[in-house]
Formats: C-alpha cells, structure tokens, sequence
C-alpha cells in the first residue's frame, strides 16, 4: 500500500525479468486511477547501465478531470525516483 497525495493505492508485481525489467500496476480501490509503472534496464557498455521508467495512468470520473495535473505530478514522482535510485547505485551504503 502506498500512501500518495489522491489516496491510498495498492500495488501489485505483474512481471519480472531479473536484471532486465520489472513491471507493476497501482490502483485506487475506487479503480478511478490507475498507474501501470515499467522499469527496463538494458547494459550501454561494460560498467554502464541504463534504467527506463515509463509509466502510464489511467482515470474515470472524477479524477478524469485532475488527469493534466496528475500527469505532471507523476512525471515529478518519476523524477524523484530515478534521482533516489541513480544515487543508491552509485554511492550504496
């Protein structure tokens, strides 16, 4: 469960490919969002990696209207995230 600033979303693991990807989807219990969250890690050359987050949100109703806002807030999560991994992986510990 994530505690996130539209509510609480639970999350499920949909796919795994150990050192390549893993996939997941979030959802409101309302199901009025839904995010489908895909991180891809592919090797660009010998000691360097890149890691893809692409993530896709779905809305009804209510939050159909927010979707613009929610958009840019998820791109801004999205950000967040990839910084936080970047540095745990170049400085672990």
């Amino acid at each position: 469960m994530d505690t996130t600033t539209v509510g609480r979303m639970r999350g499920r693991l949909l796919d795994e490919d150990p050192d390549r990807a893993l996939h997941f989807h979030q959802a409101l219990p309302s199901g009025a969002l839904d995010a489908d969250i895909r991180y891809d890690v592919a090797a660009a050359s010998p000691g360097v990696t890149h890691v893809t987050r692409v993530g896709e949100l779905a809305t009804r109703g209510v939050f159909r209207a927010m979707q613009p806002m929610l958009v840019r807030m998820a791109a801004a999560e999205s950000r967040r995230t990839m910084r936080a991994l970047k540095a745990h992986v170049e400085h672990p510990g």
